[in-house]
């Protein structure tokens, strides 16, 4: 039976595609974790250095704009310490961590709140010699939940582990009391076995003003100011998009994306998802001796596409699933590749290869490619669009009028979502709302 899924214009939702490509997402720089000492206040743990000299007072405020899934009411995240990477003066230019623990020993901020009233969130508060350079800040997170609907799930960060980093793209030593005003641009995955969090973040250090140091206790509120919103903004990564390529023959798919980094800061492109009107055709779900349930499989006709070329597809439901087998449970709206190479070489628009990520475990990707400022690379793939062990393939319509949605993931906060009028031509995508249902 023929499939046809259009556009729909909501915060993403990725299948299990997703779930090899979540390995991929990077941190912005190295933390060392340090034990944290929690005495029901915040408190600081130097493993490296010496303190020295006149002390500054550092808070540290959180800010989030996430991309989530439509239904979403609440994103929780509670965090037991937040590790920052240091560069003490008495240190001659060695690194120092410092733990910093909220009172209590764990505190929880509601991420999607933040983010609807544009409000910064007092997260931890230490002291620091003044002149310190600080390189960048670990959350340890112990747990992560989402509400969507109504119902409440569980959330996994898609880096693995338990360690949520955001890097300073331009660091600079404290001059006197300062503020750490950290913003998280994470993506929300719902994948079918779970939601995932991909991190991306910036972060700035400023000078506290009175304000900020009436907010300075766990918990404390305020709302961003315009100068947050500007220095936020010009420390983020930049990166444009375009639609190189968009063919279909039979049931080989070229797609090519072109992304040039536009910003002042190298960032790391980690994926690119590609969201619109695709076909299926073959096993969305294969049979085996440990499958119950029901099953159906009925002939399709052609669609709007001659390239569709969709053929019979048998659709099972299994009272449980082997997730080793990739088996699919719902057909995919999405499809996400990685880059393979880690670096470009050369001048120009680097042509470079993209690799799908369709849940076999042995294809996890690269961690990312690196991108200078003007650098610029055109990934393509060709091939089938599969995902696990199924006989599932998607074949895109390539139309004239058919829009596609085109998602790019990278470090600094430098994500973008655009959507793409299908021919493709030099002004095919347009920058899109991501908080559009």
């Amino acid at each position: 039976m023929e499939e046809t899924m259009s556009v729909r214009k909501q915060a993403l939702k990725y299948t299990a595609a997703a779930l090899a490509v979540a390995a991929l997402i990077i941190v912005s720089s190295t933390v060392f974790l340090s034990p944290t000492s929690g005495n029901g206040s915040a408190s600081q743990t130097n493993t490296t250095g010496v303190q020295g000299g006149t002390q500054a007072s550092l808070i540290i405020q959180l800010t989030d704009p996430p991309v989530v899934p439509t239904g979403t009411t609440s994103l929780n995240l509670t965090y037991s310490s937040v590790t920052l990477l240091v560069s003490e003066p008495a240190s001659h230019g060695g690194m120092t961590t410092v733990s910093v623990s909220p009172p209590g020993g764990s505190a929880t901020v509601d991420l999607l709140e933040l983010g609807a009233l544009n409000v910064s969130q007092t997260v931890a508060a230490t002291d620091l010699p003044n002149g310190s350079l600080i390189i960048s800040f670990a959350f340890t997170v112990t747990g992560i939940s989402i509400e969507v609907n109504g119902t409440t799930s569980p959330v996994t960060l898609a880096t693995g582990g338990s360690t949520l980093t955001v890097g300073l793209a331009r660091p600079a030593p404290l001059d006197g009391n300062s503020v750490a005003l950290l913003q998280l641009n994470p993506v929300i995955v719902n994948a079918t076995t779970g939601y995932q969090m991909w991190p991306s973040a910036v972060g700035i250090v400023r000078p506290a003003t009175g304000s900020d140091q009436s907010q300075g206790q766990t918990g404390d509120q305020q709302h961003l100011t315009s100068e947050d919103e500007s220095q936020l903004h010009s420390a983020q990564g930049n990166l444009t998009a375009n639609l190189s390529a968009f063919s279909v023959s039979g049931n080989t798919t070229t797609i090519s994306v072109e992304v040039n980094n536009t910003g002042s800061a190298s960032v790391v492109l980690n994926a690119i998802g590609i969201h619109g009107n695709f076909t299926t055709a073959g096993t969305s779900c294969a049979a085996s001796s440990g499958d119950s349930g029901t099953s159906h499989s009925s002939d399709g006709g052609a669609p709007d596409s001659p390239d569709s070329n969709a053929s019979t597809t048998t659709t099972s439901t299994r009272a449980s699933q082997d997730q080793s087998s990739r088996c699919e449970t719902e057909t995919p709206d999405q499809i996400v590749f990685v880059p393979v190479n880690s670096t470009v070489t050369g001048t120009g628009c680097v042509s470079l290869k993209m690799q799908l990520v369709n849940g076999d475990s042995g294809e996890n990707g690269t961690s990312g490619l690196t991108l200078a400022p003007g650098q610029c690379v055109d990934l393509t793939f060709t091939g089938t669009i599969s995902f696990g062990q199924s006989g599932l393939v998607l074949v895109p319509s390539t139309l004239s009028g058919q829009v596609y949605t085109l998602h790019v993931i990278a470090s600094l906060g430098a994500n973008a979502q655009l959507t793409c009028d299908l021919p493709v031509t030099a002004t095919s995508c347009s920058a899109s709302n991501q908080a559009e249902d």
